[in-house]
């Protein structure tokens, strides 16, 4: 068979990369639409039958197998940790998202040093100092975009980042211009001659061309919004297209190429080559599902498996496409290059492999701290945010759990149920009984996954399961936060959750966030109502509702700061 040829294999990683961002694209609001829409009607439909009234003060909640009730947790119980300990707790996860990017910038700059010297080797004519610090300069950008994700706001961490990476070229350029004209025979004047190889106009042509262009179609895909599935799509609609080209080009190789000819030829109207044609397309299409849905397959059991995780999934998808990207520009210089980008790519995962274990290695030895998250559902995007924000610092220090609802279904998903979604297999999910949410919290993660960080345990429930949850959730669970903000009278299931946590849970390891859209008034009411009917086993007997701490918190990393500070204290 002859070789490919190059221009073929260029113009098949080009459709590759554009058609699978696109794809990427329309599939993610797709998918995320219809998930929100399926969670939503399953979360209203009953499954646990008709709820029995407990006395007053009591938390049961009924099933179809009777009343699931909950002990109260005493003071006694928990283990009382010095404030050394809270504090260690307090520094590691407001240091996690930043040691994350320490290790981020180690391997992306291993992934950039890859990439640069191949470039160098590839083409004798750029084997220049300042060459090689160009294109190592621009093979660093997808560290701009990965810290970012990593950082607790996204828009302010890109700007930072972005601002720091273009401030060489910002000072290399007023250099150039400003560089007085200096005798040929110094160094000032072989600095100067540089422009005659790498000029401000070519560092912009060369960034538009090798890092903007990919990152355009990567942020449609890859944005805050839609990232829940987007890798997972991209990782098939990459696998599925990539089997495509590589069936359809074959085809068009020789001999099968002369074959559909002399096919065409020999046969009226040229049928049988066409038939050739049409199977070979439809084989195309088959060996794309079939590959992509095996990528799929194993990522579902690599998630299982806590190989890769949702972070994890994320990251990675971002360096390698990255990666598949610049080998398709090194394919013009043959076809063995292209293996440049799986290189660059192992080494980076190498890298930082290595940097998260020296991290996890240096960390002083604490206790996972779970932290269970309950919330007005009606906040929707604020509460969206905070639990993003919050999650890239205490997904460090312990798990995250909370009752999932239309507000937070689609950030919180992980790849294995938006996989079981897709697949028909969402409703094996939802807690319907007594029996799946014992099973469900024998499923509980705690664990921390290869990376050191630890996992989101969402809870789906039916519409009268969710206070057996609930009770379950705030008793496995190190410290509750509640986010009170726009609590008013209307917001019937905070109140029975607020009366929960005050009869069986010490309310020193709860956090109760407000701000001014707060009914302060009706919560302290609330408060005082449920104290007001303790039993004499509540480890809140002595409380009363104006001893009982409200944390005001407004947008703003002081405030977040401030927030994981009060957590690791009642932690």
């Amino acid at each position: 068979m002859n070789e490919i040829p190059l221009a073929v294999l260029w113009g098949a990683l080009f459709v590759t990369l554009l058609g699978s961002c696109a794809l990427t694209l329309i599939g993610s609001w797709l998918v995320l639409w219809r998930y929100r829409r399926s969670v939503a009607r399953a979360m209203s439909m009953s499954g646990f039958g008709a709820v029995e009234q407990a006395p007053a003060g009591a938390a049961a909640a009924s099933t179809g197998a009777g009343i699931v009730s909950t002990s109260p947790v005493t003071a006694s119980a928990r283990e009382e940790r010095p404030s050394g300990r809270a504090e260690a707790l307090f520094r590691r996860a407001v240091w996690a998202p930043w040691l994350e990017t320490a290790c981020l910038a180690a391997a992306g700059l291993a992934y950039a040093l890859v990439l640069a010297c191949a470039y160098l080797l590839a083409t004798p004519a750029a084997r220049t100092p300042t060459r090689f610090a160009l294109t190592l300069w621009v093979d660093l950008w997808p560290l701009v975009i990965a810290a970012a994700l990593t950082a607790p706001r996204f828009l302010r961490s890109a700007a930072v980042a972005a601002a720091l990476y273009f401030t060489p070229f910002v000072l290399g350029t007023i250099t150039l211009l400003v560089f007085p004209d200096a005798p040929a025979d110094s160094v000032d004047a072989a600095l100067l001659g540089l422009r005659d190889t790498v000029t401000p106009t070519v560092m912009v042509w060369f960034w538009i061309v090798f890092a903007g262009a990919p990152t355009g179609a990567l942020l449609l895909s890859l944005n805050p919004r839609l990232r829940a599935v987007s890798p997972l799509l991209l990782a098939f609609t990459m696998t599925a297209i990539v089997s495509l080209m590589t069936v359809w080009i074959v085809t068009f190789a020789s001999p099968l190429k002369d074959l559909t000819f002399r096919l065409a030829e020999a046969t009226p109207g040229g049928w049988a080559g066409w038939l050739l044609l049409a199977a070979s397309l439809v084989l195309a299409i088959a060996a794309a599902a079939w590959a992509g849905w095996m990528v799929l397959r194993w990522i579902r059991k690599a998630t299982l498996a806590k190989v890769i995780s949702d972070r994890t999934l994320v990251v990675d998808a971002l360096w390698l496409f990255f990666a598949s990207y610049y080998a398709m520009q090194f394919v013009v210089q043959g076809q063995a290059w292209l293996l440049t980008g799986a290189l660059a790519f192992a080494v980076y995962w190498i890298v930082l492999a290595a940097a998260r274990s020296r991290v996890r290695s240096r960390d002083p030895s604490l206790a996972p701290r779970g932290l269970t998250f309950l919330r007005v559902f009606a906040l929707g995007p604020k509460s969206n945010a905070l639990f993003d924000a919050l999650a890239k610092h205490w997904r460090r220090v312990g798990s995250m759990q909370l009752i999932t609802g239309p507000d937070l279904a689609q950030s919180t998903a992980q790849p294995h149920q938006l996989l079981d979604f897709v697949t028909g297999r969402l409703a094996r999910h939802f807690i319907g009984d007594a029996h799946m949410l014992e099973a469900r919290l024998d499923l509980l993660d705690r664990v921390a996954d290869r990376d050191g960080w630890y996992r989101i345990n969402n809870f789906f429930c039916r519409a009268d399961a969710w206070k057996a949850v609930l009770a379950r959730l705030v008793q496995e669970g190190d410290v509750v936060l509640m986010d009170l903000r726009s609590f008013s009278a209307h917001n019937e299931g905070c109140v029975h959750e607020l009366r929960h946590l005050v009869e069986f849970v010490p309310l020193g390891r709860c956090v109760f966030i407000v701000d001014a859209t707060t009914d302060i008034g009706h919560l302290r009411s609330v408060l005082s109502e449920a104290l007001a009917g303790l039993e004499a086993t509540s480890p809140n007997r002595q409380a009363t509702a104006e001893t009982v701490e409200l944390h005001a918190h407004e947008p703003g990393t002081r405030a977040l700061r401030n927030l994981l500070h009060r957590l690791s204290h009642a932690a």
